[in-house]
């Protein structure tokens, strides 16, 4: 129900999935947004290898959900 102690329903995702990450791009370790909701306009909070950021979504089929992927990064190792 509805009330101050209720709690917050997620974020809901904007339309669109995230572009296909090019398995041979380094990418530095850097987190910009937790959420679709952090991010301007239409764009999605993607993670794009060890790099999640806002970026522009891909309409249709051709790119992937979302942070669901999450997990690039290589622990121990220092962003480039």
């Amino acid at each position: 129900g509805e009330g101050p102690g209720a709690l917050r329903s997620p974020a809901r995702a904007k339309r669109g999935f995230c572009p296909r990450l090019d398995p041979d791009r380094v990418t530095m370790c850097l987190v910009e947004c937790g959420s679709d909701r952090e991010c301007r306009g239409s764009e999605k909070c993607c993670s794009m290898g060890c790099h999640v950021r806002c970026v522009q979504p891909v309409l249709g089929k051709g790119g992937w959900g979302g942070l669901a992927g999450l997990g690039g990064c290589s622990q121990g190792r220092p962003p480039l």
